[in-house]
């Protein structure tokens, strides 16, 4: 397997290969029983790997929490050294995915994962004992390498275990754990900065212990419910995972799947994946943004800081349930291009309100729009980019580019809301509006070339009468993403 197929493994326009002679009534038996095989796979993998990435997701952003309850007094951090601060976080975590990777693929998953997050939790209990500003960024620094391998990780955990026609709601489901996130960590806040003066800590300090005890909590319980590889899972029968194999390799017909020097460097040379890349920038920014910056925004509406916290539950909430029907409706329908720009398109609303309403009531609405847009685009858009990039060697560094480069979103938008700006922050949200404006129009320019490209070639076998199977394939399976049996989802 490689890190190539990750969360957006899904089917990519690959012709079926022909049933064998098998009766109906075998296949439809077959269908009905790899049903119930995935529904047992995901009841073993799905809650635990969302459980990992929410606390991912938690430790990551809670630092918006502490704010709001004394951290930079305390440190004597000012406004303007605190965007920087966020920032230290995203350098080593953009570096540290790749490396990360590497070791999945060479040691176990069922001890790699859980590992990295048993660190990263007790990396956030100690940051409870910084004094000082430099002690803060270079714990940031810190956790940020250590919460690094756990998205690119899961992402290829998952194209273990699912065929690529079945990645896409796990994605979303997956990455909703961001979502619930959000709203746990409002409601966390404020229930564990009720501890503030016992044992001589305060508020904040309270937050980032509790919240790395729940980490560490996670990280001890999914050692023992993960498992390495379907054929030596535990949880299965012996038929069933000769069954999850098969069903991978079937999945993987088609391209090449070999390690070659030019189909990596295929990649960088593909202006539909900077392309990818831009989009993905432009849903990690104001992802982050919101993630980071929530409660601060809420606050600014007039509301104390126990207050602000426990209101940004619901936009989250509402967030997580628009993700999951937008990534069930996207596989559904087989379609990409129309929920990013829908979604898109209401994250713009979102913001729109909070940037030009005076009313608190729609300055609050405009949150739960601008979360449940932005939030919903983050699966979609990374399951379209993999599903057209053809050749698993092409993919993986198509992928990796596609990560990184949206992760710098994380850097950007650390500096958006500036405590001068407040209580509007028109720039934040200004940046964050153009940013959805760029992201639908490179989603429009993609879908123009895709469809395009797919009318070319569907016209050409038409005039040479091409039947598409495994045998005729072969010819061109190291063509990628050009070759002429390949079609661009859209």
């Amino acid at each position: 397997m490689s890190a190539a197929d990750h969360n957006s493994l899904e089917k990519s326009g690959f012709p079926a290969p022909t049933p064998s002679a098998r009766s109906e009534e075998e296949l439809v038996a077959q269908q009905a029983s790899d049903k119930a095989l995935v529904r047992k796979i995901d009841r073993r993998l799905v809650p635990i790997l969302s459980a990992l990435y929410l606390v991912n997701f938690l430790c990551r952003s809670n630092i918006g929490n502490a704010k709001t309850f004394g951290l930079l007094t305390d440190l004597h951090v000012s406004n303007e050294l605190y965007p920087h601060a966020l920032a230290a976080f995203y350098y080593p975590y953009v570096a540290s995915q790749i490396p990360s990777n590497t070791v999945l693929k060479r040691w176990r998953p069922k001890c790699w994962l859980p590992l990295i997050c048993f660190c990263w939790g007790i990396c956030q209990i100690f940051m409870c004992f910084v004094k000082t500003y430099n002690e803060l960024w270079g714990a940031r620094v810190v956790l940020g390498a250590l919460e690094g391998g756990l998205f690119p990780g899961v992402s290829l955990y998952i194209t273990l275990w699912y065929p690529k026609r079945e990645c896409g709601f796990r994605g979303a489901v997956f990455f909703s754990a961001a979502t619930v996130a959000g709203a746990f960590s409002g409601l966390l806040a404020r229930l564990f900065s009720l501890m503030d003066g016992l044992g001589g800590m305060a508020g904040w300090q309270w937050i980032w212990i509790m919240e790395g005890i729940i980490a560490v909590l996670v990280a001890v319980l999914a050692f023992f419910i993960l498992e390495d590889y379907p054929d030596t899972a535990k949880f299965l029968t012996a038929d069933e995972r000769a069954r999850v194999v098969q069903r991978l390799a079937e999945d993987n017909e088609g391209l090449s799947s070999e390690w070659k020097s030019h189909f990596a460097w295929s990649a960088p040379k593909d202006i539909k994946i900077w392309l990818q890349a831009i989009v993905f920038f432009c849903v990690l920014t104001p992802t982050y943004g919101l993630s980071l910056f929530m409660p601060t925004i809420i606050a600014n509406m007039g509301y104390t800081s126990g207050i602000a916290n426990l209101l940004t539950v619901p936009p989250f909430v509402f967030g997580c349930i628009i993700c999951c029907l937008g990534g069930w409706y996207s596989d559904r329908f087989n379609t990409r291009f129309a929920p990013l720009v829908a979604f898109f398109s209401t994250a713009i609303v979102g913001f729109i309100f909070l940037i030009t309403s005076n009313e608190v009531a729609a300055q609050y609405i405009g949150t739960f729009l601008a979360a449940a847009g932005i939030y919903s685009t983050v699966p979609i858009s990374s399951m379209w980019a993999g599903n057209n990039m053809g050749g698993k060697t092409k993919r993986t560094v198509g992928i990796g580019m596609t990560i990184c480069f949206g992760n710098m979103g994380g850097v950007v938008c650390s500096y958006l809301f500036p405590a001068a700006d407040s209580p509007r922050f028109f720039m934040g949200y200004g940046v964050m509006i153009g940013l959805c404006c760029v992201g639908i129009i490179c989603c429009a320019i993609l879908r123009l070339y895709m469809e395009k490209q797919n009318s070319l070639r569907d016209a050409e076998d038409a005039r040479l009468g091409r039947v598409w199977d495994a045998k005729t394939m072969t010819e061109y399976k190291d063509m990628g993403d050009h070759a002429p049996f390949f079609r661009y989802k859209l």
